[in-house]
């Protein structure tokens, strides 16, 4: 079983802040006079309609321009909406900060929306200091009232014990109410409760059920659970074709892996008899794996690494196999992109130390200074270790960033104990 990762999950579902689907009366001129007399809901439904070029032309700076006067007489709605035109760089320039401005005050009236975002950037740190018990308390709020994607990232928190006491039963609540939705990732990862009895008896037949459903969603991490229990019958009848088409979708989403598997399933498949028919070189096939399709360019490569209908050639097999691995690479790039931010994030702190103690009137103590550096250092290095990176890339990063932070905490650890025994 693949354990999906939980930072990554996180990163995923920052909310965008999009109050677009609130009830509106029609687009008339009646509208346009109440709006331009100062009536704030008549203000939000003109900017909707401007955004979306309903009833008007589309104007996203008229839609920005109808929101902010809505937004400056409190309407929760027009709040969350400049939000999230700050964050998109729609109608204005792209503002991290000012979306967080704006989400903060429609979130405090109860907008479920707003909440939701507020949680994801208190959680990234974007826009605002990072703080996983502020993102907590937002997500608590906005997955209270229904919103799929806070009630995913809370079970997400609870699962990994993220500033919260861990505890599997709450996970499991907060992924079921997710996963009914239609959320992939709460699907994936409730899939993955149930295979291993996390939180919930264990059952290989209600996990396969939501690995499927999240599989079918495009979640690529499930995809290749699934096909795992496809190829060993867990919860699911034995069945190397469904295997087979699984480990094709896990690959496709960002999961390279599952290329060795694949590659194993089918010539088990071959062996057991259970193949459609017999794989042959044909110019039809290398059409079709020239055009993009996964399923022809791994039976290209199978036909030239075999030989099957055409001279056999390591070097074409090879060329087939590093085009398929490139695709699969491409989708699992952005996952790396998750450690980067992180990195980011550890830097700009170390930055920020570093200006405080050289602009203060008085340089902290020496001894002040290095027990600020070493609870930071612990920190980090908690965080770092808390990750879960999926792909081998990102592992090594992981590991390298754990090595380094833990030379600086025994370096800092030593310095602390001999400035204190100087005393």
């Amino acid at each position: 079983m693949k354990l999906i990762p939980l930072l990554l999950l996180i990163g995923m579902l920052a909310a965008s802040g999009w109050a677009e689907d609130k009830k509106l009366e029609p687009y008339s001129p009646e509208l346009v006079k109440r709006a331009e007399a100062g009536d704030a809901k008549a203000q939000f439904a003109l900017g909707v309609f401007y955004s979306s070029g309903e009833g008007v032309a589309q104007d996203d700076k008229e839609a920005v321009k109808w929101w902010r006067k809505s937004a400056e007489q409190g309407n929760a709605w027009a709040q969350c909406n400049l939000g999230g035109c700050y964050v998109k760089g729609m109608g204005v320039t792209q503002d991290h900060k000012e979306a967080v401005k704006w989400w903060k005050k429609s979130a405090e009236q109860g907008d479920e929306v707003a909440q939701s975002s507020l949680g994801a950037y208190y959680a990234s740190g974007e826009g605002v200091p990072q703080d996983y018990k502020e993102a907590v308390k937002w997500w608590t709020r906005s997955a209270e009232q229904g919103v799929a994607n806070a009630q995913l990232n809370l079970g997400v928190c609870y699962y990994g014990g993220q500033s919260v006491t861990q505890d599997y039963k709450e996970a499991v609540k907060w992924l079921t109410k997710s996963a009914e939705q239609g959320e992939a990732s709460a699907q994936a990862l409730l899939g993955l409760c149930y295979q291993n009895g996390t939180g919930v008896e264990k059952n290989p037949a209600e996990a396969s059920i939501w690995l499927k459903k999240a599989a079918d969603g495009g979640n690529g991490f499930a995809s290749y659970d699934l096909a795992k229990h496809y190829e060993e019958g867990l919860g699911v009848g034995k069945n190397l074709g469904l295997a087979v088409l699984y480990f094709e979708k896990a690959l496709q989403n960002g999961v390279p892996e599952a290329k060795d598997d694949l590659l194993r399933v089918k010539q088990a498949q071959k062996q057991a008899g259970a193949g459609d028919k017999e794989l042959k070189y044909t110019d039809e096939l290398l059409k079709r794996a020239e055009s993009g399709d996964l399923k022809a360019q791994l039976d290209i490569a199978e036909c030239y690494d075999k030989g099957l209908g055409v001279q056999k050639s390591t070097e074409k097999a090879d060329f087939w196999f590093k085009k398929i691995q490139e695709q699969a690479n491409q989708k699992a790039a952005s996952m790396n992109k998750t450690l980067e931010e992180v990195q980011k994030t550890a830097d700009k702190i170390n930055d920020s130390m570093q200006k405080i103690a050289e602009s203060s009137g008085s340089k902290p103590s020496s001894i002040t200074s290095t027990e600020t550096k070493l609870k930071e250092i612990q920190k980090q290095l908690q965080f770092y270790k808390d990750l879960k990176p999926d792909s081998e890339e990102g592992k090594k990063s992981r590991q390298d960033m754990i090595n380094k932070l833990i030379t600086e905490e025994n370096r800092l650890s030593d310095q602390l104990f001999q400035e204190k025994s100087a005393r």
